[in-house]
């Protein structure tokens, strides 16, 4: 899974940092193509986009980014939940033992 973050300099080199993709100036096909894997595009999605990119119109592209945002958020509440499920869990299996 890509997750990172591009940094295009000034000077036009690219750097990644902490895990995300950022660019200053101008985007190009390839910092577009890393940033949409870095959102957890896949490859029907990351075609469909770059298609709209060039026959839609802008409000296409941003429903289509935000549309994934919602999907990611989505995952991160399942992912919580699960999280809370192993504390209970930790808290439960400790008070049995006498550890809490």
């Amino acid at each position: 899974m890509l997750c990172g973050i591009i940094l295009i300099l000034e000077d036009g080199n690219r750097s990644i940092h902490k895990g995300m993709v950022c660019m200053t100036g101008k985007m190009d096909a390839q910092d577009l193509i890393l940033n949409l894997k870095a959102a957890g595009f896949d490859t029907v999605q990351l075609k469909k986009f770059l298609f709209i990119r060039e026959e839609g119109t802008l409000f296409q592209q941003l429903e289509m980014l935000a549309s994934q945002r919602e999907h990611l958020l989505e995952c991160v509440h399942c992912f919580e939940q699960k999280i809370d499920c192993l504390d209970y869990l930790v808290y439960r299996i400790q008070q049995e033992n006498g550890s809490v």
